[in-house]
């Protein structure tokens, strides 16, 4: 792994290069992924490990959505995701998930959390101020039931990514006809 990667340096190159992208029309997904709510761009990248969970930027590699995973404030690493796919490699191997700082949040009944099944819904919907809902999206969904310890109230994308969810924690957390936190 790259543990000497400028982070901010190439999250700053790739939003460069979305913007140029986004200038000339050359992508479709452009056109559907906001540049306000969070910074993203684009890069040619190649993944690697046992399961492809890591990514280098390389100039003969794959075109990829590169977004920052914050936690706790800080910028702690980036993930690459691929736009058909949406199969996700992060720089460094660390981190949990994008929107992970809306936790703490939700456990305190602050805003509504939304757990989205696919990278790419996260990114077009971080969050909403007016709604006071964070979205958040898991790298590894086993973790869900740790992650989510302490939250009151979750919402899912789908029924069907509900119960997958929900299958996740103990039959002794779970209530006949009732929904993940």
């Amino acid at each position: 792994m790259a543990a000497s990667a400028d982070l901010h340096a190439e999250l700053w190159r790739a939003v460069q290069i979305a913007r140029l992208a986004a200038g000339a029309k050359a992508s479709a997904h452009v056109s559907v992924l906001p540049f306000r709510r969070v910074q993203w761009g684009f890069d040619l990248v190649t993944c690697y490990g046992m399961d492809r969970e890591f990514y280098e930027p390389q100039p003969d590699g794959r075109p990829a959505i590169i977004a920052p995973v914050i936690e706790d404030g800080d910028t702690i690493d980036l993930v690459a995701i691929d736009p058909d796919s949406q199969h996700v490699a992060t720089r460094l191997g660390l981190g949990h998930g994008l929107g992970f700082d809306a936790l703490d949040d939700a456990r305190m009944g602050c805003c509504a959390l939304k757990l989205v099944e696919r990278p790419l819904q996260w990114l077009r919907d971080p969050w909403d101020v007016g709604r006071r809902r964070a979205s958040l999206y898991l790298f590894k969904l086993s973790e869900a039931p740790r992650v989510l310890a302490g939250v009151s109230e979750c919402s899912f994308s789908s029924t069907e990514f509900a119960e997958r969810v929900w299958s996740l924690f103990p039959p002794s957390e779970r209530e006949d006809d009732e929904a993940p936190p």
